[in-house]
């Protein structure tokens, strides 16, 4: 019984002495002697990446010398009582069309009545024909970017009890084309672009292509891309390959022979580089292990530094109030600094310290905080 009394009362005493030693159970932060961080961090001034995007929107590019069929239609039957209609459209900008043609294959007929075209409500053609090859050449003026084509027979006049008709193999439709499309924009670059130059890129989504030309994209006239680009394209390019310049420069888009390309969401990024300022913080606790005059001390551990600039500590009390930092103008690497914490900065409870820079970076360690 004597022995358990013993064991019970030096039980009691130990934690009586942790209690005064490290403070009440289940407060948190600084409680006496505690690292808050021992790992290095950095804090100061840091480059960062700013991109500014030019839009230059959707658009089409190609470059079209010939003609082809566009749309055709099989085994087509028409009469003075029955028409035939079918629609035909111009992909390529109508800028690049010099004309166009239908190309009727006529089977059979009874050559009773006239055979009668109309594009867009226009008549083109009215003749009586026999079995064979109808060549109809269009007007540029004739034709829109989306046509429709109607074919027909009129009547027989006086023979007002015969239907006539033709039984045709095959309507086709076509257009010539003849130019180059390009797209060429300006854009304006800035000072402070240039002066803290970064890279910049060409970007756009390919929507639809034709052909097997290339596409080609020059800056200042001066060429950045020559190939077939893919779905998602990406392309890079200095300020000194293309000759950027202050205020406008431009930038062209356009195609080889018999290749057409539909792009979506053209962009110019210009990137520059500015600085950017990074602090860190840490919160501490003032605990019952503080005096009653909340007397305390921070050190740290200056790591390394490329002394552009001066060391500065913030203390930010439980109620937000942020008070004048320590500035520290002289130091080098390798040394711990201290500073004597003043009562009027903190108060019990959770407080912040921030270390930030003037100038210049720095990496610190080995952060501790203390109650005298």
């Amino acid at each position: 019984m004597d022995e358990f009394i013993f064991v019970l009362l030096a039980g009691l005493i130990f934690i009586g002495v942790l209690i005064v030693v490290w403070g009440v159970p289940g407060e948190e932060g600084v409680n006496g002697n505690q690292t808050i961080i021992s790992e290095p961090f950095s804090i100061g001034m840091f480059p960062k990446d700013v991109a500014r995007q030019v839009s230059i929107g959707d658009f089409k590019v190609s470059y079209a010398v010939g003609s082809g069929v566009l749309e055709a239609k099989r085994d087509v039957s028409v009469s003075s009582k029955e028409k035939f209609s079918m629609s035909g459209a111009i992909d390529q900008d109508m800028s690049v069309v010099t004309g166009g043609f239908l190309n009727v294959y006529v089977r059979e007929t009874n050559q009773q009545g006239n055979l009668i075209v109309k594009v867009n409500g226009k008549e083109v053609f009215n003749q009586r024909v026999t079995a064979g090859k109808i060549e109809i050449p269009l007007q540029k003026e004739d034709l829109t970017d989306y046509n429709i084509i109607e074919v027909s027979a009129s009547g027989a006049g006086w023979k007002f009890w015969v239907t006539p008709y033709y039984k045709i193999d095959r309507v086709e439709f076509g257009a010539s084309f003849y130019g180059n499309l390009a797209k060429t924009e300006e854009f304006q670059v800035y000072p402070d672009e240039l002066n803290n130059f970064r890279s910049a890129e060409v970007s756009f989504k390919l929507k639809d292509y034709s052909g097997d030309g290339d596409m080609i994209i020059s800056i200042n006239s001066r060429r950045i891309f020559s190939g077939q680009p893919n779905l998602d394209f990406h392309q890079s390019f200095s300020q000194y390959d293309v000759g950027l310049t202050r205020g406008l420069n431009s930038i062209s888009f356009s195609a080889e022979s018999g290749a057409s390309y539909d792009i979506g969401d053209a962009v110019v990024s210009i990137i520059r580089e500015e600085s950017a300022t990074k602090s860190k913080s840490f919160g501490f606790t003032v605990g019952n292990s503080w005096n009653d005059n909340l007397d305390g001390t921070i050190s740290f551990y200056i790591s390394d530094t490329d002394y552009k600039g001066n060391l500065m500590v913030t203390i930010t009390d439980t109620a937000g109030n942020k008070h004048p930092a320590e500035v520290f103008q002289s130091y080098s690497i390798g040394q711990t600094k201290k500073i004597d914490i003043n009562k009027d900065y903190v108060d019990r409870g959770n407080n912040t310290v921030t270390f930030e820079a003037t100038a210049g970076n720095f990496v610190l360690s080995n952060v501790e905080i203390k109650g005298k």
